[in-house]
């Protein structure tokens, strides 16, 4: 095939202005410092008398351009936006094969006309590809991420800063009431690149909105069961959302960061990113639309010849392909939120590729979760062996560590392990100590899996993928099996009920929870908590102080939520701000049912919840009480936020879902060999030909390190510097200073030294004394002496000591 545009300059470029001069000398700017060669300029005739002086300005600019003599066409009359974009592509396609058009707020970035000859030389007579779209909405960088490619497909064409072919625009068809009657006849889906554009359409055809010719080439493009191009990174600014536009009021909803560098990866064939269209679908759904996940599901299954790397299909569900082995390796198999979402996972990884699941537990297992993982197909270890775990390790093709921060976890991955390829899925947010994500566990992975967007932006992380990039990071979320709550039937209450499933633990809950809940103002509200820990007494306290004793329920553990969220009319999910969550698989539950949350924005439960969407996220104390207040008052509002959360669960959450992207990380991981590894020495730097430390070389063995070696090692070296002084601290007043600092850890990482470490090495003296410290500081003396007791008999000198059990 000729190719009649050698560079990027020479590609066809259409100007249409009207009266913006100063938005118009941006645009022109730009394609000067492009060099463009090939420009045809349309100026609109002015609407009105009150606009000829702008038109005129306008007029006067683009003729007296000095880099090159563009074709400029003066119209006499006012022609209109959608008249004048279709006049002048069918005008232009006379002579040329390819355009480009650009508005006059659309302002091409550094990389945009060589994304666009790419694009024109690459897909050229490709039968799925419509047109290429300079500009793309902020995907994020969770999304961004994922995609391999520089680009992605979707079927919704693009107006800003866009090129088309002639054969494509030759559909283009002008009767909307005919595109309809087509689209009916082949069963098109009209919401599949938004569900804004069936209610465009009903706008329209009412004559309520005018003056529009996109949606004649959505359908266009619809029915050819065609695609336009995306960048993963936009190459358009659009200068327009300031108020000056006639079609679009000022916004900021549609800005995009430029791309940092110039595109590389162009696919072959035309696939759909899931996560790319969910957040584009999220961008144009509106309220009452179908669910985005079942057009995907649709579009997915007609394209033809489409690649595993960017589609929902799994290279390895493709017959023939052998079957392999994943073994999971976690502290403690139980049912708590990673041991169902690793279960529910595994279930659906099984089903939709060839692998097999295995797991092993370091502490016994949880009988249930036992008998829960087996019913689901999984195979579990039966001992707690170090021989056994090798040997399972050996056989298997994937070893995945469910990672949360404990004593066996890090005393395992620092032992000498057998050859293998090793992934983790982080259950935490890995922002805050203890449960905080280091270098040092990320390289020595091949593999990352966050389970959130918030874990997927910590600290660690964001620098793993600036040093190696993130090809071998792929973020799964932490999910339940939507399955067991598919028979939901709301339970209408005689009482307006605020539901909680969770800890009843100030380590999870907000310090204030009682005295929020008790200020809310509505007729007989009801509290249900469902799960226990040690705030349940203070609750109860405080509401028997205030008469309120009878307001709340206290249900225990509760093994099936069902029936309880049958009651719930809203769902009050305050948490500290020091929480650790990420997934938070009962959010994702409560909107699967269509519970609205209210919610700070703490932790993952941020990129969960969005603000007058799929819940309420508050600020403050009276906030929270108003939110709860104003969804009892509103029960519209109520439902729309309902309804909207029911579908963004459907769409985005789910262990189905989930294992559709663990199973794109085991496809990725099963290309690499089984390798030894040695916890400290940098095998990413080794491969990269990084510089390597001395310190990398000559480590101490970490194999049979003590266990405050061994926490020190899972704080990493931005968090552990206290407790690091604290064995090394010389002067009194360092000492006093130091020891002041760790008595007033926070709960989570006292319970981590007390229940987590020490259980693994009771015999470390260190933890003992670090124990002694933040008990002491909660007041709990008893405890504290008795660790400051048994940290003098393992070798503690007695002066540290002296002044704390004095003090007792």
């Amino acid at each position: 095939m000729t190719m009649k545009y050698p560079t990027p300059e020479s590609l066809p470029v259409v100007l249409m202005v009207y009266n913006r001069p100063d938005h118009t000398q941006q645009v022109l700017l730009a394609l000067k410092q492009h060099r463009v060669t090939n420009l045809r300029i349309y100026c609109d005739g002015a609407k009105s008398p009150e606009h000829e002086t702008a038109v005129n300005k306008t007029r006067e600019l683009v003729q007296n351009i000095d880099w090159i003599t563009p074709e400029v066409i003066f119209r006499d009359s006012n022609y209109g936006l959608a008249k004048s974009i279709v006049a002048a592509v069918n005008e232009v396609f006379q002579e040329e094969e390819f355009l480009i058009l650009f508005e006059d707020d659309c302002v091409p970035q550094e990389y945009f006309f060589e994304f666009m000859h790419e694009c024109y030389v690459r897909y050229r007579g490709n039968d799925r590809v419509a047109g290429i779209s300079g500009y793309s909405v902020d995907l994020g960088e969770d999304v961004r991420s994922q995609l391999k490619d520089d680009l992605y497909f979707y079927p919704r064409i693009g107006s800003w800063g866009w090129g088309t072919w002639k054969e494509s625009w030759g559909h283009y068809g002008a009767d909307l009431s005919a595109l309809i009657s087509e689209s009916q006849r082949e069963g098109i889906d009209l919401e599949q690149g938004g569900s804004d554009i069936l209610e465009s359409l009903n706008l329209l055809l009412q004559d309520k909105l005018k003056d529009v010719w996109t949606l004649n080439w959505v359908l266009s493009v619809y029915n050819q069961k065609k695609y336009y191009i995306y960048p993963k990174y936009s190459h358009i600014q659009n200068i327009g959302m300031d108020g000056s536009g006639v079609h679009c009021g000022p916004t900021e909803m549609f800005q995009s960061p430029s791309a940092p560098s110039k595109p590389q990866k162009y696919p072959e064939t035309v696939t759909i990113n899931r996560d790319a269209y969910l957040k584009m679908r999220s961008y144009y759904d509106v309220s009452g639309g179908s669910p985005a996940i079942e057009a995907f599901t649709k579009l997915t299954a007609e394209l033809e010849n489409f690649s595993s790397d960017q589609s929902e299909t799994i290279s390895t569900t493709k017959k023939g392909m052998q079957e392999y082995t994943v073994l999971h390796v976690m502290q403690w198999l139980s049912l708590g939120g990673a041991g169902r979402a690793m279960i529910s996972t595994a279930k659906y990884a099984s089903q939709k590729g060839n692998c097999r699941h295995e797991v092993f537990s370091f502490l016994p297992p949880d009988p249930e979760a036992v008998q829960f993982a087996r019913s689901e197909g999984m195979h579990v270890h039966e001992t707690q062996s170090r021989e056994d775990l090798f040997t399972a390790i050996e056989r298997a093709d994937i070893v995945q560590l469910e990672w949360w921060n404990s004593a066996e976890m890090y005393d395992f991955m620092m032992s000498d392990l057998p050859p293998c390829r090793l992934t983790a899925w982080f259950h935490v947010g890995g922002h805050k100590e203890p449960q905080v994500l280091t270098d040092e566990l990320l390289e020595f992975l091949d593999f990352l899996i966050p389970c959130s967007p918030f874990t997927f932006y910590a600290p660690a992380i964001t620098e793993y993928i600036q040093r190696y990039g993130s090809d071998n990071v792929r973020i799964a979320y932490g999910a339940a099996d939507f399955a067991r709550l598919r028979d939901y039937q709301k339970n209408p209450q005689n009482n307006f009920t605020v539901g909680y499933i969770g800890t009843v633990d100030y380590l999870k809950m907000h310090p204030r929870f009682a005295e929020m809940s008790l200020a809310i103002d509505i007729p007989d509200v009801k509290f249900v908590l469902c799960g226990d820990g040690a705030a349940r007494h203070d609750i109860e306290r405080k509401a028997l102080t205030a008469g309120k004793q009878d307001s709340f329920t206290f249900t225990g553990q509760v093994a099936e939520i069902l029936p309880h969220l049958e009651k719930f009319d809203v769902f009050g999910y305050p948490l500290c701000e020091e929480t650790y969550a990420a997934a938070e698989v009962v959010i994702q539950e409560v909107m699967y049912v269509g519970v609205p949350p209210v919610v700070f924005p703490y932790g993952g439960v941020k990129y969960l919840v969005q603000d007058n969407f799929n819940g309420v996220v508050v600020h403050s104390a009276k906030q929270y009480r108003e939110a709860i207040e104003w969804l009892y008052n509103s029960p519209s509002e109520r439902k729309r936020i309902s309804e909207n959360a029911m579908r963004y669960a459907r769409d985005v959450f789910g262990a189905e879902i989930a294992s559709e992207q663990l199973l794109k990380a085991y496809d990725s991981m099963l290309s690499m060999e089984k390798t030894t590894r040695k916890w400290g020495l940098s095998r990413k730097r080794l491969l990269l030909n990084d510089t390597l430390r001395i310190e990398d070389i000559f480590k101490r063995e970490a194999h049979g390190a003590s266990g405050h070696e061994i926490f020190l090692t899972s704080l990493g070296k931005s968090h552990n510097e206290i407790f690091s002084r604290s064995i090394t601290a010389k002067s009194p007043t360092e000492i006093h200073q130091i020891d002041s600092e760790i008595a007033g850890s926070s709960l989570l990482l006292r319970l981590t030294v007390t229940n987590q470490y020490l259980r693994r090495f009771p015999e470390d003296r260190y933890l003992h004394f670090w124990a002694g410290l933040m008990l002491q500081h909660e007041g709990q003396n008893d405890e504290a002496r008795q660790h400051y007791q048994m940290a003098e008999r393992l070798g503690m000198d007695l002066s540290r000591l002296a002044a704390h059990l004095e003090s007792l």
